[in-house]
């Protein structure tokens, strides 16, 4: 199997655990893109975007290029869903400055933000 075959299997696998796509919506920060960044780089968890327990990387390398791949994917789908219903396309893209303790100062705001979202959405419950 290739990868993009790989890619594709795994995007479906995230889905069938609950990564749906509105959840996916919600994340227009660029946090998809951080968070597949992360998998492909050292120390990647330096820029995981949300709860460092849900960052799972793994000694093979191929599996964590094929889970970043399946992340881009999914910020490709965010993006064509929002151009089919006729809203901007925004996001898909980071820009990542060469400070990397701004980097990570970002990172740490983005977390804070999903952690009050997610804070507003069990309230609302």
């Amino acid at each position: 199997m290739d990868a993009a075959h790989l890619i594709l299997k795994e995007r479906r696998r995230q889905l069938v655990e609950g990564h749906a796509h509105w959840s996916d919506d919600e994340q227009t920060g660029g946090e998809l893109l951080l968070a597949a960044l992360a998998y492909v780089c050292s120390p990647g968890e330096s820029i995981w975007p949300w709860e460092i327990e849900s960052f799972k990387p793994t000694d093979d390398p191929i599996r964590n290029i094929v889970t970043a791949g399946a992340l881009v994917a999914a910020e490709g789908d965010r993006l064509l869903r929002r151009r089919a219903v006729g809203l901007p396309v925004v996001g898909g893209m980071i820009v990542l400055g060469l400070d990397a303790d701004e980097i990570i100062s970002n990172v740490e705001a983005l977390r804070e933000v999903n952690k009050d979202m997610r804070s507003i959405g069990a309230r609302r419950a």
